[in-house]
């Protein structure tokens, strides 16, 4: 006798192959990772043998309920002429596993059955209406399953045999009939079972801590979906389930990409000071370090110290992990890395390597559901891909199981608000009691978000780049005057070979200078290249603009343009330098990453950053809740004169930031969230308890909506119209976030059926400047 798993001929097709598989892949996991599982087992109060027996057993039953007849009968069905399913004999086999595990929980004790959960949501999202079960609840005639399926069930492979103990009494409750029996025409057994375990078992959560609770769950139903989704891949397309890369071969890497990056001049290489110190850190770590110091480099060397655990780095935007991604996947096997944010499908559509097949597509396609899941050894996300598992969010049990003695790096860690602080914080406690690693890192830190992090990660000192704090690479200056009245002296730079960037703080002050510098340059300097850079701009022609700043001459700057006009949106997202920067003035923090694209390389002589006032609209609306910091940096700027070392600027933000409050009211409302769910017992363990768009990660006075323009309607449709997945994703690629209040004033366009789910809109596009917008709008003059 045999059993399909899935709709494939042949052994890998059958229950058995994919049980064992399932078996082989947890147990594997559940040595590979026995150190920090240990150490949370203690917390927990468990042993590691009970863990794991919980963990397997769970794996062992969570697929027997496809030996029921419906799924065998539709495997039978797809597998035949025709290839059709039938719809009439849907029925959720985890429903029947559970069902049958159920039979095995132990009444005296009365603990919940965290395997027996895990069972039930290894595909589906457990809520307290079972909505995932309404079609189970309701039949009039459910499968089930019979003695002879559960014999099977049970005894298909001598090794794994003593998962369940065989005794009379077990095998009495395992084949006792009534496990399937309905009870009458109104209740069949599938609506009881799920009645009697919400009244039997939901209240039980209380009787461990909540925060524990939830840790175990995470940890069973986490082990049991892994190893389903891994043994459902064939095995040349399953993860690995740690890395490779060890000390040395990583620095015989940075090595070898430094070498192959150097410039005529450039010294011989030497591994930084502040590198070893983070190499040879075994634990938590607070690493600062200026722009273009080899941060990541330093926590990746920390990482890899670490052992072959999972690396999860934390990033700000997702531009910022689209480019830390292809930068892993040359330190690292490529298809050990994998990459999350909200646009990481499109990214992943378009992406090609130099080498890749056109078909190759639909495989990253697939990876990308087990990357949102953070399965990869090596996971490049934005950090709210992390902070959603305060909310029990979609995958929040695979996320933290992620963290399971994982190295996690949260870089660019200044750019948060405290709301969003908090929840890291929160974040940060929970790696840790999963034996976890935490590294922070910033280039601009002020002394109260500096000793937040000493105290949360219990760390004496932070790790400091002293080798490179008495560097200097530019001038400083404040000038109160006009932009306007820079004019001459970009020219003569310009005309001198300088590179140049200057730098608002709003989409329509850098669309309007672009358009008024174009012309200047046209009867100026005609030879001289203009590029305008900023968030509203389809990914596409962002992408284009990206790609062609960074094709660097031999300093380092860019080879192809010679003026930029940027918005806030070039401090993090791209390694390049210019020669002169002239800056909006913005919070110090602000203009020191702007600043760190001056002479970034340390190859341009005479190098200048100067600043210039901040206009009205930017006060008003994008720091409005800074104006403090603004008014002292203004202080600190106009006495300040020449060029400062990296201590000098970490002096600086020390004064503008001395009465800087880490923890205020929107620390604590970040707080509250986080813990709304984690410390309610009637919540802890269910999926999405509050709606999607409640669970914020970042605080957003001004909502935005992605719109595309009209003009690209064609495109679109030819996209649409294919029905590929692929290239169905690709569709955001023309994509533009504009303000919620300006969207709903360009017209909606009329769309074909079934496209009316985009949003297309008659918003005037230009490659050059990117969506202009009829009027100005608060809510659209961010990055």
């Amino acid at each position: 006798m045999s059993f399909y798993a899935k709709a494939l001929e042949g052994v890998e097709g059958t229950y058995e192959y994919h049980v064992r598989t399932c078996l082989s892949i947890a147990s594997e996991f559940l040595r590979l990772n026995r150190e920090p599982l240990e150490r949370v087992c203690s917390w927990l109060e468990v042993s590691y043998e009970e863990l794991t027996a919980l963990c397997l057993r769970a794996v062992f039953f969570h697929d027997i309920g496809k030996l029921g007849d419906f799924f065998q009968e539709r495997m039978r069905r797809r597998l035949g002429p025709g290839g059709k399913d039938d719809p009439k004999r849907f029925f959720r086999h985890e429903l029947l596993s559970a069902r049958l595990l159920h039979a095995l929980w132990d009444r005296e004790k009365g603990l919940f059955p965290h395997d027996v959960w895990a069972v039930l949501g290894h595909h589906k999202k457990l809520d307290r209406g079972w909505s995932n079960f309404g079609r189970e609840r309701d039949i009039a005639k459910p499968d089930r399953l019979t003695a002879s399926q559960i014999q099977f069930g049970l005894n298909f492979d001598e090794s794994w045999k003593a998962l369940v103990q065989q005794d009379e009494k077990t095998m009495k409750r395992l084949l006792d009939p009534r496990l399937f029996e309905d009870w009458d025409d109104d209740c069949n057994w599938a609506r009881s079972f799920l009645d009697e375990f919400e009244a039997w078992h939901l209240s039980a959560c209380k009787r461990r801590s909540t925060v524990g609770n939830r840790t175990l769950s995470a940890l069973v139903r986490g082990v049991v979906g892994y190893a389903d989704w891994q043994a459902s891949a064939s095995p040349e397309d399953r993860l690995n389930p740690r890395h490779s890369l060890d000390v040395a071969a990583l620095n015989a890497k940075i090595r070898e990409r430094v070498e192959q990056q150097a410039r005529p001049g450039d010294p011989p290489f030497a591994k930084r000071p502040f590198q070893t110190s983070c190499e040879e850190a075994l634990g938590d770590v607070l690493a600062i370090a200026p722009t273009g110091s080899g941060k990541t480099e330093a926590s990746l060397l920390w990482a890899v110290n670490g052992g072959l655990g999972k690396v999860l780095f934390l990033m700000p935007t997702k531009v910022t992990s689209n480019s830390l991604y292809e930068r892993m996947r040359t330190y690292f096997d490529p298809r050990d890395c994998g990459i999350s944010h909200s646009g990481a499908g499109v990214y992943l559509a378009l992406r090609k390597d130099e080498d890749e097949r056109e078909e190759s597509t639909d495989d990253k396609l697939k990876m990308l559901r087990q990357y949102k899941a953070f399965m990869a050894p090596v996971m490049v996300a934005t950090v709210d891909q992390l902070l959603t598992a305060n909310f029990n969010m979609r995958d929040w049990f695979f996320k933290e199981l992620a963290t399971l003695g994982a190295s996690v790096v949260f870089d660019e860690i200044h750019a948060y608000a405290p709301f969003t602080l908090a929840l890291i914080s929160e974040s940060i406690k929970r790696i840790r009691a999963m034996g976890g690693r935490v590294m922070v890192m910033s280039a601009t830190m002020p002394q109260k978000l500096r000793e937040h992090f000493q105290t949360l990660l219990g760390v004496k000192m932070p790790v400091v780049a002293e080798e490179l704090m008495e560097k200097r690479k530019c001038s400083w200056e404040y000038r109160d005057a006009p932009l306007e009245s820079f004019d001459e002296e970009i020219l003569e730079a310009l005309s001198q070979g300088r590179k140049v960037a200057v730098v608002v703080n709003t989409v329509d002050v850098a669309q309007e200078l672009f358009l008024r510098w174009r012309s200047i340059l046209e009867e100026r300097l005609p030879d001289k290249k203009i590029l305008c850079y900023h968030s509203r701009f389809i990914m596409r022609d962002r992408d284009e603009k990206e790609k062609l700043l960074l094709e660097k001459d031999k300093e380092g700057r860019p080879a192809f343009v010679d003026l930029v006009v940027a918005t806030q949106a070039i401090e993090v997202s791209l390694d390049i330098s210019f020669d002169l920067m002239l800056s909006e003035c913005a919070p110090l923090d602000s203009l020191i990453q702007r600043a760190g694209r001056c002479n970034r390389f340390g190859k341009s002589k005479g190098a200048r950053f100067v600043v210039f006032p901040i206009s009205d609209v930017a006060r008003e609306y994008v720091y409005k809740n800074a104006r403090e910091p603004l008014g002292c940096t203004l202080d600190v700027l106009r006495r300040w004169e020449g060029s400062p070392s990296e201590r000098d600027l970490s002096a600086m933000l020390e004064e503008v930031y001395l009465s800087l409050e880490i923890e205020d009211e929107n620390y604590e409302e970040g707080r509250r969230a986080a813990r709304s769910i984690l410390e309610n017992p009637d919540a802890s363990i269910l999926d999405e308890t509050i709606l999607q768009d409640d669970a914020l990660t970042r605080k957003i006075e001004f909502l935005k909506v992605q719109v595309i323009p009209y003009s690209f309607l064609g495109e679109v449709q030819e996209l649409w119209s294919s029905g590929n997945k692929a290239d169905l994703l690709k569709i955001a690629q023309f994509e533009v976030p504009i303000g919620l209040h300006q969207a709903k004033g360009f017209k909606a366009s009329r769309l074909p059926k079934g496209m009316e789910y985009l949003n297309i809109r008659e918003v005037e596009y230009d490659k050059e400047i990117g969506a202009k917008l009829q009027e100005r709008d608060s809510s659209d003059v961010m990055i």
